[in-house]
């Protein structure tokens, strides 16, 4: 008898491991499920955040109307011709980065400027702004320049007092940089915080076209960006005048020719006919 009774239990317990083996099995089965889903719910996320860049990158140079990117590529070809002319300048080429595409090696750094001038001093790239809103315009958060504001610059003390409230919401110690709008409406006035900040992405972006076709050439290559403010700064309040080693802000035409002056006056590297043509035709 006892020995049935041993036979059982042994049964049992057969039973009961085949049960908690399947039960394992599920549950691993489940959790690999899981991790897949979110392995992919993951990548689409990615996915949707590198098209939502490259759709900033395209909508970025939407902030000038038809007329002002004529106007600004007319003045831009006045101010080279005449350098051109007084012999300044050997040769130029304005690449019109809306034509290309999206693939492009270089599109991520090209296509936030309108224009690239490649000529015997280097890169120019120009990124043409017409903003019709009063807009306070590279503001950092801590502010490192509050040595530079005098209390009777209001305008700069409440650009920096609003960038400091809207960055306090994320809790974070990283010091960041905006660029906003002010909209006044009955009984409220609205303040809408840009995606990226154009002087921060005209430099970064200017300094990796430099990188890339140096890399891609094995010759240096002075790269300057510009901010264009083709309708002058009445509407713009800028946090720092503080200038970036690779990108500068102009707002009126005699600005933009001394820029492109100083650009020739200090350029290190001079490119000859064949260097340029190489860059040229990266872009074409």
């Amino acid at each position: 008898m006892s020995f049935y009774v041993v036979l059982i239990i042994i049964i049992v317990a057969l039973i009961g491991i085949l049960v908690l083996n399947q039960r394992y099995s599920n549950s691993k089965i489940d959790t690999e499920v899981y991790a897949r889903k979110q392995l992919i719910k993951k990548n689409k996320a990615l996915s949707a955040e590198n098209a939502e860049l490259r759709s900033q990158m395209l909508s970025s140079n939407n902030d000038v109307g038809h007329h002002a990117y004529k106007n600004a590529k007319r003045e831009l070809r006045k101010i080279l011709d005449s350098y051109l002319e007084n012999g300044k300048l050997k040769y130029y080429d304005i690449i019109v980065t809306s034509n290309l595409a999206t693939k492009h090696p270089f599109f991520e750094y090209a296509r936030s400027f309108d224009f690239i001038i490649v000529s015997d001093i280097g890169l120019i790239n120009v990124d043409v702004k017409s903003w019709g809103e009063k807009t306070f315009y590279h503001f950092d958060v801590p502010d490192e320049h509050d040595t530079e504001i005098s209390n009777s610059n209001i305008e700069k003390v409440v650009g920096h007092y609003i960038s400091q409230q809207y960055h306090d919401q994320f809790n974070s110690s990283r010091k960041s940089i905006y660029t906003f709008t002010e909209t006044v409406q009955p009984n409220r006035v609205i303040y809408d915080f840009y995606d990226y900040d154009p002087y921060q992405l005209a430099a970064n972006n200017a300094k990796a076209l430099k990188d890339h076709i140096e890399q891609n050439f094995n010759f240096k290559v002075q790269s300057t960006g510009v901010i264009y403010f083709s309708d002058g700064t009445v509407n713009i309040i800028q946090g720092s005048e503080e200038r970036d080693k690779y990108v500068d802000t102009v707002s009126t035409k005699s600005s933009l020719r001394r820029i492109i002056s100083e650009a020739i006056e200090l350029s290190k590297h001079p490119l000859n006919k064949e260097q340029v043509d190489q860059i040229t035709a990266i872009f074409k």
